[in-house]
């Protein structure tokens, strides 16, 4: 058995669509599915998410500082500096509401991701000296 849902997003190109399935982990009579790598991956980005919002829909100040310091400490400089976390947060809060919603927080994510991709690029292209 599988729950499933519909993801709607304006993307560049336009309006695009994805099915999104996941098994049904808990009371329908199936054994749980180990996640592969990628599902495992998303499933800790949001669950990041959400307990730093703590129930709420977006991430305050201190919520946004909170994650910053315990979860992107290693990847990214500066995060022990409250000055340059707050305006990390708000350079993300696009609709300028002082929170982070999911959606800015994946702006954040992508950055980092796409950072560390460069970065691990750069590193097999440089030749051996």
């Amino acid at each position: 058995m599988t729950t499933q849902g519909v993801f709607n997003s304006a993307g560049r190109n336009g309006l695009w669509q994805t099915a999104l399935t996941a098994p049904c982990r808990y009371g329908c009579g199936s054994e749980p599915v180990t996640p592969v790598a990628m599902e495992s991956a998303i499933q800790t980005v949001v669950g990041v998410y959400l307990k730093s919002a703590k129930g709420k829909g977006s991430l305050g100040d201190k919520d946004f500082q909170g994650l910053v310091n315990k979860q992107l400490g290693n990847v990214m400089t500066g995060t022990e500096s409250s000055s340059a976390v707050k305006e990390m947060r708000k350079g993300l809060d696009e609709n300028k509401d002082g929170k982070v919603s999911f959606q800015e927080y994946m702006t954040l994510i992508g950055y980092v991701a796409n950072t560390l991709s460069e970065q691990r690029t750069a590193a097999n292209n440089t030749p051996a000296s």
